[in-house]
């Protein structure tokens, strides 16, 4: 793995290390589990990511939707008024509704409808730019099946905004095979090194969490 792919403790934006803290502060975050838990990808990992807990804290996710609403505006400038916002239920759903509402944009949303096949919930016109909001990436599949379902009612997508990502070098990949670029709030890196700094993690704990990020990355 090169070391552009290594996860480290290099100076972050202060969003990056807030939502951190967020994600630590409301128990949204278990770290070295005696059991560990088993991804939708089949990955086994020591630590477990909820970002949807977030949604019962009332002071805590009115900031992570304003970072998210500051990262599109940061992409697209005044051009984000041209975009629908697309989540991907069930995860992305209250992210890409606050979203929406903040920015003042349309909202849909992917998810499991009809004979439980994968469906777009409300209205798209062929041709409009859209963006996807997703609570979590591991490996980028949840992001890339929206980004299809978009595809094929016409529509235009080639970013996806989400509040974490395991920073996995195989996600990344994917995405980009599926020409999606990401821009994440707060990853892997910044949440274990915040971790480790404010005592959640020690020293050897850390150390341990990277070896599982090594070896479930590529």
């Amino acid at each position: 793995m090169g070391k552009e792919n290594t996860p480290g403790k290099e100076k972050l934006p202060d969003s990056t290390m807030a939502v951190a803290q967020i994600l630590l502060a409301t128990n949204a975050v278990e770290l070295m589990s005696d059991s560990p838990f088993v991804f939708a990808s089949g990955i086994k990992s020591p630590m477990y990511t909820d970002a949807r807990r977030l949604i019962s804290f009332e002071k805590s996710y009115p900031v992570v939707t304003r970072f998210l609403c500051e990262s599109i505006l940061g992409q697209f400038g005044d051009g984000y008024k041209d975009y629908t916002v697309s989540a991907t239920a069930v995860g992305g759903v209250p992210w890409g509704a606050w979203v929406a509402n903040y920015l003042d944009l349309p909202f849909v949303y992917v998810g499991k409808g009809k004979n439980d096949q994968m469906e777009i919930a409300g209205l798209v016109t062929p041709g409009r730019k859209m963006l996807i909001i997703e609570d979590l990436i591991t490996t980028g599949r949840s992001a890339i099946e929206n980004a299809r379902k978009l595809r094929e009612a016409g529509l235009i997508v080639n970013d996806c905004f989400a509040v974490f990502t395991y920073e996995f070098t195989k996600s990344l990949s994917n995405l980009a095979e599926a020409n999606l670029t990401l821009h994440s709030l707060c990853g892997f890196s910044a949440l274990t090194c915040c971790a480790l700094e404010s005592g959640n993690l020690n020293e050897r704990d850390y150390r341990k969490l990277l070896q599982w990020w090594y070896a479930n990355s590529d």
